[in-house]
């Protein structure tokens, strides 16, 4: 797991820009898949064709973006305006090293004691206007520096929000078997903006089970306690049923788990269960701290878990 999640944050890879860390998933899938595409809206899609008789399809989803900021214009002086693209914690970011998509590199500065991102800008090292223009253009997506450090069984970086659930996916479809129902393993994009790629993904598969896997605030649970089982959030209550299952999945593969319920945080459940003819939705949990900040904390054994949980409730299906 470990090893999977320093490739994926390997790159910068904000909303509309996904193609890159896709491009490292699909490679890390193919062995495992029967058919995988791309939809018009950049959702990476992975098909575990299943063998029994009567089918149902099953979802999985995490998101592949990151929060960041996006480049407004270069003044003549050099620095680079820009605005926030998601919603990437300011306090994080003041001060710290950048990196755009494009491989430049550049050091985010506050001006003055308040954090917005109206007064703030990144500077590239370039002695003017035309210099950064050569490194920089508006439109260009950058977020802070990414970094991994593993202590013991807890994870503290950049961009393990989305990334962390994207290698749960890959290590669920490595260890999964022969499965009698078809596992779609999506990849969504754009998560950070409004959920857009769920939502034509869920539109694209019309899946009969959707479950989708993120990262979640303390709220409730706790890192290092066992994946959360979401119960409901802000914006979704999921299926009783599907709970309870995924409950009895856990208790099969003997894994620490507990109950998400958030007043706060809202994901991708929503867009899963309401978009075409709906879908029982169900969601597991990373529990974390320091969320949208360049030292997201969680538990490798809570991502672990919830593979574990993953693959006895898909071999059980």
């Amino acid at each position: 797991m470990y090893n999977t999640l320093k490739k994926l944050i390997s790159v910068t890879a904000l909303a509309t820009g996904e193609a890159t860390v896709n491009k490292l998933i699909e490679g890390m899938m193919t062995p495992y898949c029967d058919e995988i595409y791309t939809d018009p809206t950049g959702n990476l899609i992975c098909l575990k064709k299943g063998k029994g008789e009567s089918k149902q399809k099953i979802m999985l989803a995490a998101h592949s973006d990151e929060h960041g900021f996006v480049a407004t214009y270069v003044e003549k002086n050099g620095l680079v305006r820009f605005d926030a693209c998601g919603s990437p914690d300011l306090t994080s970011a003041a001060y710290a090293d950048v990196v755009f998509e494009n491989g430049t590199k550049g050091i985010l500065i506050p001006e003055g004691g308040e954090l917005n991102v109206r007064r703030m800008h990144v500077d590239v090292g370039a002695k003017d206007g035309k210099e950064a223009e050569k490194k920089v253009r508006p439109g260009d997506f950058f977020a802070t520096a990414h970094r991994l450090v593993k202590s013991g069984n807890k994870l503290c970086g950049t961009a393990l929000d989305g990334r962390l659930a994207c290698a749960i996916l890959i290590k669920t479809a490595e260890k999964l078997a022969d499965v009698s129902d078809d596992i779609y393993f999506v990849f969504t994009n754009r998560q950070t903006v409004g959920l857009r790629g769920a939502c034509a993904a869920a539109y694209n598969v019309a899946p009969h089970i959707a479950i989708s896997v993120e990262l979640c605030p303390e709220e409730g649970c706790r890192v290092g306690d066992g994946a959360a089982i979401k119960l409901k959030d802000a914006a979704v209550v999921c299926d009783r049923a599907l709970c309870t299952e995924l409950e009895n999945a856990a208790k099969a593969a003997k894994v620490p788990f507990q109950f998400e319920i958030s007043t706060e945080h809202a994901g991708e459940g929503i867009s899963l269960q309401s978009i075409g003819a709906g879908a029982a939705v169900g969601g597991i949990s990373v529990p974390a701290k320091y969320l949208h900040t360049s030292a997201e904390t969680a538990s490798l054994k809570d991502a672990e878990g919830a593979c574990a949980m993953l693959c006895a409730y898909l071999g059980g299906k």
